[in-house]
């Protein structure tokens, strides 16, 4: 049981590291013109309504 907990927690914190990153990288490119600017973000939500339109969802 203390395991799966321990597993568990090693898999919340690796995804907030992942978000940590993401956002320091977006601001690192913060004073860059937004076609160059590096934000995950963004581009989740790009790609899913790109995604969206061209399977006619929504």
């Amino acid at each position: 049981m203390a395991r799966q907990r321990i597993a568990e927690l090693q898999l919340r914190m690796n995804e907030l590291a992942g978000m940590r990153d993401a956002l320091a990288r977006l601001i690192d490119t913060c004073d860059q013109p937004r076609a160059e600017r590096d934000c995950p973000i963004q581009q989740d939500i790009e790609t899913a309504a790109t995604t969206t339109i061209s399977t006619g969802q929504e």
